[in-house]
Formats: C-alpha cells, structure tokens, sequence
C-alpha cells in the first residue's frame, strides 16, 4: 500500500478542518442572521399615525353603532405599516405583552402583499433574529385572520405549534385592537405598505 506524504496528509487535514469550520460557522450564520433595519418614523409621522388609529377607531365604534341600528354604513379602512409600528411603539398594553415575551426592536414590514413582523431575543447570551409572514385574509364568517405563511429563527423554521400561538399574538395587535375581530369585510387587500379593508352593514 502507497503511504501517504507529508503534504498530502496536510492537504487531509486542512480539509478536514474546513469542513468542521464549516459544520460549526453555517449553522450560527443560519441562526444569528441579521434583521433588516426598522423603520425610522419621525415625531410628526408619530403624530399623524396615531390621529389616524383614533380615526380608524372611531369609524369602528360608528359601525357597531350602525350595525344594532341595521343602519347602511359603507367603509374603506386603512392601516399602514407607519401605523401598525407606531402603535408598537407607544400602546401601553402592546408594549407590555412585547415585554413578557422578552422581545426587543419589534416592527412590521408590509411588502410584497404580506406582513413581515421582526423582533430580538436574547436567549443563553446570544441575540437572535426572529421574523414571521403572515397575510391578512377573509375567515369564512368574513372577518379578518391572519395567515400564517413562515416563522423562524434567523433562517432557521420553527415548529407549527409555536407559529400558531405567535401568530395568535400578532393578531391581539392588528385584528383585535387596531381594528375589531368581529367586524365583516367585503374585501380585503394590501396595497403598497397599506392594509385595506372594505365592507358594508347591510
């Protein structure tokens, strides 16, 4: 049998090094896989979101009027990715459930016709990236849901159970407090960095 040369040995060797760097570095950059940067939303930009929301709000509350009173109400609402991350931002109740999660620089992306929810966690010392899809669509009853399209952990997937409790926490934020889970919608589509909902009560 041939022996081996010293050089080839190395050459074994080297390879056999790249290869555990290699085993060990994809993983952690699968796992450790930056978020985009959030959005950088202006005090004016504040001010004008969160009028909006109390706008949106208000409709709301003249459609339920309008609904026990079998009254014609037609509306078109609006939500943008300006108002979902100013709400983020600055509802108590929203930040609060942020934080019993542990999460940290919690913000949405509307593109490419779905939601993108990013947010941070430390876990054993490490800061990880998680990111979630989800579309807005029409339930049977005609109400807005959410659907589940991806989650993970930088670019690692999770299991479905746990993508299905988070995305029932998504939609505490966007279907039962900006808007209302019991509110029946004729349409529903998202357009540029909006979320529009149309409908009528008759």
């Amino acid at each position: 049998m041939r022996r081996l040369t010293k050089k080839v040995k190395r050459g074994i060797c080297c390879s056999g090094c790249l290869v555990i760097m290699l085993i060990i570095v994809i993983p952690l950059y699968l796992l450790f896989k930056p978020a985009p940067a959030a959005p950088v939303i202006s005090q004016t930009k504040k001010t004008e979101s969160l009028k909006h929301v109390q706008e949106v709000k208000k409709e709301l509350q003249e459609i339920k009027a309008d609904v026990k009173a079998a009254k014609p109400h037609p509306f078109s609402l609006v939500l943008s990715e300006d108002d979902i991350n100013t709400f983020l931002m600055t509802d108590l109740e929203t930040k609060n459930l942020i934080s019993a999660y542990k999460l940290e620089n919690v913000f949405v992306k509307i593109e490419d016709k779905m939601v993108k929810a990013y947010g941070s966690r430390w876990v054993r010392g490490m800061h990880i990236n998680g990111t979630m899809t989800v579309t807005p669509e029409l339930s049977e009853q005609r109400t807005m849901r959410l659907k589940m399209e991806s989650i993970s952990l930088g670019a690692l997937g999770l299991p479905p159970e746990f993508a299905t409790q988070v995305t029932k926490e998504l939609s505490k934020v966007i279907v039962n407090k900006l808007l209302d889970p019991t509110l029946k919608f004729k349409s529903l589509e998202i357009k540029g960095a909006e979320i529009i909902g149309r409908g009528d009560t008759q």
